[in-house]
């Protein structure tokens, strides 16, 4: 056992080592990147600077007349100051990027040399599990109770992403319809001003997007209600528009219909906007419940194998 637990330390040691190369490996390619993109913006800047240095210095009309009225000299030393700057700045992160260049190749050598680590830490962690659970019932015992919150962890995560996704799929779809419906008001109020015909059409065509995201969101709501009933939750919330008249003011187009039509599409607005408050709060409670139930399961792990490794 102690032969056991010497090992587990030492491999737990190289494996904490690849976990912290791996993140500064991404960390450096992303730093890369931007040094890459801060180069190429720094030589168009210091090529446009020493452009202008050298227009100054070629011989033409403009310059001639710039040299007889005596500033030419003043304009020529500050592009060239400031095609120097460019320079430096270019200089400066080139050096920068190869500093991360080398470092880069440094850390993938020493990741090559513990590229094994998590996996043969696991193995050891496992071996010595298999033993406890076959010689130690006490042990063996307290595993299966680690195994068991872990289960139950997963399980309500699962539920509560299924959830989410629900409820961010009624979100997207609330907020659909209230862009159309928003719009739908605008070519409303043109309309009732004397709009003509195609205001009028544009109205409706928006007025039927939104039902159609309206029916999407009944969609989801329906979805969301049977993932919240499997999680013993309830939600306030109904997803419904009511029914407009709208092809009224195609054929009698008066004020009053038109009124009528525009009172209906922004109680639909007020409606939609309720609803989409709502699931948006809703939405925001079950990521954070995602989030804390994984940071569990990750409480659990890390008890799971101190135990494991401590055991002796």
């Amino acid at each position: 056992m102690k032969e056991w637990n010497e090992e587990l330390e030492e491999r737990r040691e190289k494996a904490s080592e690849k976990a912290y190369l791996d993140r500064r490996h991404e960390q450096l390619q992303r730093l890369l990147r931007n040094a890459a993109n801060q180069i190429t913006n720094l030589s168009a800047e210091f090529k446009r600077e020493q452009e202008d240095v050298n227009k100054l210095e070629r011989k033409s009309w403009m310059n001639l007349i710039t040299s007889i009225m005596g500033n030419k000299e003043e304009r020529l030393e500050k592009e060239k100051q400031e095609a120097l700057a460019a320079a430096l700045k270019l200089q400066e992160a080139c050096t920068a990027s190869e500093k991360l260049e080398r470092e880069l190749d440094e850390v993938t050598a020493k990741l090559a040399a513990v590229q094994d680590a998590s996996d043969l830490y696991n193995r050891t962690l496992l071996q010595k599990e298999q033993y406890m659970r076959s010689s130690a019932p006490e042990a063996s015992s307290e595993l299966s109770k680690l195994d068991e919150q872990l289960f139950r962890e997963q399980a309500e995560a699962k539920e509560l992403r299924e959830a989410a996704s629900a409820c961010r799929k009624l979100v997207e779809a609330l907020s659909s319809a209230s862009e159309k419906l928003d719009s739908a008001k605008d070519w409303g109020t043109h309309d009732m001003f004397g709009g003509g015909l195609i205001s009028t059409s544009i109205k409706h065509s928006r007025i039927d997007d939104a039902q159609d995201y309206i029916h999407e969101a009944q969609y989801h709501l329906r979805q969301l209600q049977t993932e919240l009933k499997d999680l013993k939750r309830t939600a306030d919330l109904y997803v419904g528009v009511g029914a407009m008249d709208k092809f009224a003011d195609f054929f009698f187009d008066s004020f009053i219909t038109d009124w009528i039509v525009q009172g209906q599409i922004k109680s639909s607005i007020s409606e939609v906007e309720s609803q989409l408050s709502e699931a948006t709060g809703l939405l925001v409670g079950l990521d954070n419940e995602v989030r804390a139930s994984e940071g569990r399961q990750q409480s659990i792990r890390q008890r799971r194998s101190a135990f494991i490794e401590l055991y002796s």
